[in-house]
C-alpha cells in the first residue's frame, strides 16, 4: 500500500530507519532493529490520517510502541518502562498527548534526557484522536 518511495538505511548500530528520498527531512525519528519493521512503520504513517496541526494521527498503542522502540538503544532506559499515551488538551505546540508513567529500576533521569531530542520530534510529528 505504498504510493511513496522509501528506502531503508542501517546505521552504525545496526538498527534501520525510512527516509522519503524526495523529501529527506521526512524520515523515521526512531530506529528500529529490523528492516522489515522500519518499512512497516513507514507503511503505518502514510496511511495516517492528518490533524487540524498538520501532525498524522496513530492509536495510543502504536505511539507507545514508538516510545518504546526510542528508548531501546538508550543504554540509560535499560530496565526502564514506560505507561500508556493518554490524552490531553492541545499544549501551546499543538501536541494532545503524553506518557503515563515510568516503571523499573533503571535511571530515569537518565533515560529522560537520552530521549528527550527524539521524544520531542514525536510529539512534533504525531497526535492522537482527540477525546472531547
Amino acid at each position: 500500500m505504498q504510493d511513496t518511495p522509501v528506502d531503508t538505511i542501517q546505521d552504525d548500530s545496526g538498527r534501520w530507519r525510512w527516509v522519503v528520498p524526495s523529501t529527506p527531512a521526512e524520515g523515521a525519528c526512531v530506529s528500529f532493529r529490523t528492516r522489515e519493521d522500519a518499512v512497516a512503520d513507514f507503511e503505518i504513517h502514510a496511511r495516517a490520517p492528518r490533524d487540524g496541526t498538520g501532525r498524522r494521527v496513530l492509536s495510543k498503542q502504536y505511539l507507545r510502541k514508538l516510545v518504546s522502540a526510542l528508548a531501546l538503544p538508550c543504554a540509560a532506559c535499560a530496565d526502564v518502562f514506560f505507561g500508556g499515551v493518554y490524552w490531553y488538551r492541545r499544549d501551546e505546540e499543538g501536541c494532545n498527548w503524553g506518557v503515563a508513567i515510568m516503571n523499573g529500576a533503571g535511571d530515569h533521569a537518565g533515560c529522560l534526557a537520552c530521549m528527550h531530542a527524539g521524544k520531542a520530534e514525536l510529539r512534533r510529528r504525531y497526535s492522537i484522536a482527540d477525546e472531547a
